[in-house]
């Protein structure tokens, strides 16, 4: 039987890094970190990695030895704790899951250099970490293919140059179009017994996501604080600005925000995802997850409390967004959160963390 995989998202560290500085390598997670997340009750760390921060295509040895020494690091204090780490490629050559970037993707193209980056990116990854049974290999975070036959293509084929150096390890393979659930379905089932099929989950997006200053719409047309569970009323204004600004992404998100919200309605939602599980009798990561620290406490509490509850319910494996800062941190050390309710005087989203460890 497989073990179960239940923690948290090291994100901030190697990927979407605020400050960069030689400080912030040094000291933004330390072996104190991994020690805290095995003492907290878990057993997953998920590591998003930029390519940019681990490779130098400039270069004659492409890998960054300084960079991936700390990586190195995070594998050896993950196995002195007891801990898997899943290495997940956040941002790719050719591929940003952010929108304001995704213009320039061309990864789906086999004629680019992309292609061929991305496969040495997991040629170099699985040589040097396949050997360590504790780590699992994420192909990309949140793909967004124009059409699904691209990513399972592109999984089709990095799946054997990961397996030429790394037999044993799981390979996580996400849902295409930023992990949503409702593409759950053009998910291959892939000729591997060692896959785990992953998702991201952050509806309503106006609830996990009120107030975030990145979302300019929902600043100017839904500026005050949102209830869970609850009713969103009519939206169209902002579906209108989204069409008319042409933002797939926006209106991907907001499309379905409307109506009552509660754990019902998300347990539908998940439904693609709970038919592939049982169909093909697979693993299933909920990658990640989180309602951002501007929500009232009792609000974070109750969307995270149902979010759990279908956790347990279907026997899935998670990693919550995020273990710090990054607006959803179980710790923040952020001056954007100094004062805020979530988290007490040593700066510990606690309520958060004890319904993370009721798994």
């Amino acid at each position: 039987m497989m073990m179960k995989f239940y923690g948290v998202n090291f994100g901030g560290f190697l990927s979407q890094i605020e400050e960069k500085s030689e400080d912030h390598y040094a000291s933004f997670l330390t072996e104190q970190d991994f020690k805290r997340v095995q003492r907290w009750g878990f057993n997953t760390i998920r590591l998003p990695i930029d390519y940019f921060e681990l490779f130098d295509f400039t270069q004659n040895e492409i890998m960054i030895e300084k960079k991936a020494h700390i990586v190195d690091k995070c594998v050896i204090w993950a196995q002195e704790y007891g801990l898997k780490l899943i290495l997940n490629l956040h941002k790719a050559p050719g591929h940003s899951f952010d929108h304001n970037e995704s213009d320039a993707n061309d990864l789906w193209d086999p004629k680019t250099e992309s292609q061929q980056k991305f496969f040495e990116i997991w040629k170099k990854l699985s040589e040097r970490f396949g050997k360590f049974d504790n780590v699992l290999f994420e192909v990309m975070n949140e793909p967004t293919a124009p059409f699904p036959e691209q990513w399972n293509e592109l999984v089709e084929k990095t799946i054997p140059i990961i397996r030429k150096n790394a037999r044993n390890n799981y390979i996580v393979v996400e849902s295409n179009m930023w992990g949503q659930v409702d593409t759950f379905s053009d998910l291959k089932k892939f000729k591997d017994d060692k896959i785990i099929y992953s998702f991201h989950f952050y509806q309503p997006i106006l609830v996990t996501h009120q107030k975030a200053e990145w979302f300019r719409l929902i600043q100017e047309y839904y500026p005050g604080y949102v209830e869970y569970p609850g009713e969103i009323p009519n939206l169209d204004p902002i579906l209108r600005e989204m069409k008319k600004q042409e933002s797939e992404h926006d209106f991907f998100i907001f499309k379905n925000q409307m109506g009552k919200w509660d754990l019902q309605r998300i347990e539908a939602m998940w439904q693609p995802v709970l038919d592939f599980q049982r169909k093909h009798q697979v693993p299933v990561l909920l990658g990640e997850f989180g309602c951002i620290g501007y929500a009232k406490p009792e609000v974070r509490s109750r969307w995270l409390g149902d979010i759990m509850t279908l956790i347990k319910k279907y026997d899935i494996n998670f990693t919550y967004w995020n273990y710090k800062n990054l607006h959803f941190g179980l710790i923040d050390n952020s001056l954007r959160f100094q004062k805020n309710a979530n988290y007490n005087d040593k700066r510990i989203d606690t309520r958060t963390l004890e319904i993370l460890q009721s798994k």
